[in-house]
């Protein structure tokens, strides 16, 4: 109904990347970014959306992003484990890239 709402397009975008239409779900979470982007739930979002159409240096540099807006925090302060789940993705992206030791 309103087109401006950042969590509707992430909800959107994270319907579509349930059913593997990256693309589309892609095209979502880039809206959403672009209403409001400093969301990390957000931003990994379009990372992890990268990662699985093979853009690894794309989802890497939101990664970094992500790194930047959230320090280490304790989980509390971290509802959905975005900085866990970043850090993940980092790493496995890090290998794929050949970045670092």
């Amino acid at each position: 109904v309103n087109g401006e709402l950042c969590y509707a397009w992430y909800l959107k975008g994270t319907i579509l990347g349930n059913q593997k239409l990256h693309e589309d779900a892609l095209a979502a979470y880039l809206k959403a970014e672009q209403l409001s982007n400093d969301i990390p739930a957000v931003l990994f979002s379009i990372a992890n959306t990268y990662d699985a159409m093979g853009q690894y240096e794309t989802a890497y540099q939101y990664c970094q992003r992500i790194a930047v807006l959230m320090p280490d925090v304790d989980h509390g302060g971290d509802l959905y484990g975005v900085i866990h789940h970043n850090k993940k993705l980092m790493s496995a992206l890090e290998k794929e890239l050949g970045i670092g030791g």
